[in-house]
């Protein structure tokens, strides 16, 4: 996996001008075609005709450009230029081919989250429940502040219909199950008229919220 050495070494590739004999003498670099990920601001293009997206990473103004399906630049119209978490495949010239695409928010442990309370939910024959980007971004928000500011209470912020929360469980399958094995914290885990889930976590606290 590209590390920070690595990011910094490929940015500086990303502006060698196609062509430049440095670049046909050497031959694909030591990072071509090596996994890489990549948290930063989404970049939509400026230039229609030129329809090139990227992503500039956090604190910095280095950006890779991303090599996106018809699917994914779907998706990035509709994330507007919000934080996003980027998994791919390092080209020379600063590419990124991109795998996986989704909302800063949604990082390994949330998505583990969002797996396992879908699973419960199949389990009863009800249908997956969608991330949605507000919703990660006020359970985000909610989960710190418990933390940090009015400790552990329900109230986040609007626009959800449920809200489940909980403190001290060491992962994403131990917090989904103590929610499962409490009657109205399962409740709205299995409620059959909800589409879409927002998830986070923050220093033993967790939050689920549901619409």
């Amino acid at each position: 996996m590209l590390g920070s050495s690595v990011v910094m070494a490929a940015e500086t590739g990303a502006d060698a001008k196609p062509g430049a004999s440095a670049v046909e003498d050497q031959g694909p670099s030591e990072f071509h075609d090596q996994p890489i990920v990549v948290e930063g601001y989404l970049l939509l293009p400026t230039d229609a005709a030129q329809d090139e997206y990227r992503v500039r990473m956090f604190d910095t103004e280095s950006s890779f450009i991303l090599k996106l399906s018809d699917e994914q630049k779907d998706w990035a119209r509709q994330c507007g230029q919000e934080p996003i978490k980027v998994q791919g495949t390092y080209k020379d010239g600063g590419i990124v081919e991109v795998g996986r695409l989704a909302h800063w928010y949604l990082d390994d442990v949330a998505w583990q989250m969002v797996c396992e309370c879908n699973r419960y939910r199949q389990s009863h024959g009800l249908r997956p429940l969608q991330p949605a980007r507000d919703l990660l971004y006020t359970a985000h928000q909610h989960t710190w502040n418990m933390r940090h500011r009015y400790g552990f209470r329900h109230g986040g912020t609007s626009g959800w219909s449920a809200e489940n929360i909980a403190a001290g469980q060491p992962n994403a399958s131990s917090v989904t199950n103590t929610w499962y094995n409490s009657g109205g914290h399962r409740a709205n885990m299995l409620n059959p008229n909800y589409s879409y889930i927002g998830v986070g976590y923050y220093n033993g606290m967790w939050t689920q919220q549901f619409r």
